[in-house]
């Protein structure tokens, strides 16, 4: 009886072992997972919904956004990866614009132009991250909220990566060449955008 029960001692702290070093390889793993999925070079595929709203209008009522991106990443050989991110938004439109001479109210919802980035993120050294490409948009959008223009331009990427955050910048420009709405420069695409972005990474992949 007595080495029956030491096997059945020995067997459970076995178990124990075996569970206690299993949860450690899972954390372990959720904490990676985060960790790139927070990094914008991530080597994983995955899909972003967000939603945006916009209040505050001078003559009252809200503007309500959702925006679905996808990131599509390519890893190569190397390590250098080249990443597309399509977006596509949803828009509803509830306000009013007003002027001195009159007040007119917006009530509108349909899909916005495409836009995508396409960028280049070479593989780097310390935790630094970069990549470098083109931002563009298509003119796909309902009539009420496409621009009628084809608009590209460059953009920039760069951060650093630790094991407690992930911040960095992302500026681009995006310019319209062609289309009905890139005709007139009152209508024209001609804007500069900067994106800041800081995650902090907490224990566990929480």
């Amino acid at each position: 009886m007595a080495c029956k029960s030491l096997a059945v001692i020995m067997s459970g702290l076995l178990l124990t072992s075996t569970v206690a070093i299993a949860n450690e390889e899972s954390n372990q793993t959720a904490e990676q997972a985060a960790k790139e999925l927070a990094n914008p070079n991530t080597a994983y595929a995955s899909l972003n919904l967000k939603l945006q709203y916009s209040g505050g209008y001078d003559g009252g009522g809200d503007s309500f956004a959702t925006v679905l991106q996808p990131t599509l990443p390519f890893p190569m050989e190397n390590g250098d990866k080249i990443i597309f991110r399509p977006a596509i938004s949803y828009v509803q439109n509830d306000f009013n614009v007003n002027t001195p001479t009159s007040s007119q109210h917006m009530d509108q919802s349909g899909v916005s132009d495409i836009s995508f980035d396409l960028a280049y993120a070479p593989k780097m050294e310390g935790g630094t991250i970069a990549a470098f490409g083109v931002f563009a948009s298509l003119p796909t959008g309902s009539s009420e909220f496409t621009a009628d223009q084809f608009a590209i331009g460059p953009e920039f990427m760069y951060g650093k990566v630790s094991a407690e955050r992930v911040v960095g910048v992302f500026p681009s420009h995006l310019y319209g060449v062609s289309g009905n709405g890139a005709d007139k420069s009152d209508t024209r695409i001609n804007k500069t955008s900067t994106q800041l972005f800081w995650v902090e990474l907490l224990e566990d992949g929480r």
